[in-house]
């Protein structure tokens, strides 16, 4: 999965994000990231705090 990298401490997960979709889910990959789709727009950060929002749960971790 290139997308999904990891070492001892941490885990860099690559996103494409598709703001201002109909749907929020994950759509599949584009390139080397998974893709996004995210029903807020990109303005003031509404898109970035869905997909805080939106990760935590799918990955059951806590927001930081």
């Amino acid at each position: 999965m290139t997308y999904l990298k990891s070492n001892d401490k941490k885990v860099l997960l690559s996103v494409y994000v598709l703001p201002g979709s109909s749907k929020t889910e994950i759509v599949g990959l584009y390139d080397e990231a998974l893709k996004i789709k995210l029903k807020s727009s990109p303005v003031n950060n509404q898109a970035n705090k869905e997909l805080i929002d939106f990760l935590s749960k799918k990955l059951k971790i806590p927001k930081l």
